[in-house]
């Protein structure tokens, strides 16, 4: 009985090592977005000013898309996450519009809104 409850003690641990290993709250380094980056990253900024702060070796993971078509306008929200350089990650919401026609105008991608998760 002794050796059934150590061996699912140690394997909850190594389960909860493992798990906090996959959990994403390490950094990437350089290839990640920093809390000084994030902070200049201001709603309304266009989304290509955003990715100019956040550098170029920096490759958000797309999280979600959300396509909203009334009467007029399509509305596309995308969501995208940032590894941090040292530790966490950021979410940063872009939003565009276009007329609902055929090869109707397309706004440029705006900053909608942005979550910072831990980051340094």
């Amino acid at each position: 009985m002794k050796k059934v409850v150590l061996l699912i003690l140690t394997m909850a641990v190594i389960f909860s090592l493992v798990m906090c290993g996959c959990s994403g709250s390490r950094g990437v380094g350089d290839a990640g977005i920093s809390l000084a980056e994030f902070n200049k990253i201001q709603v309304g900024m266009a989304w290509s000013d955003a990715e100019a702060i956040i550098g170029d070796g920096c490759q958000g993971d797309k999280m979600s898309e959300n396509e909203n078509k009334d009467n007029d306008i399509i509305t596309t929200v995308m969501v995208y996450r940032y590894k941090g350089e040292t530790k966490g990650y950021a979410e940063i919401e872009y939003t565009a519009t276009r007329e609902n026609k055929p090869l109707g105008n397309h706004t440029n991608y705006k900053v909608t809104a942005k979550h910072d998760y831990d980051l340094e």
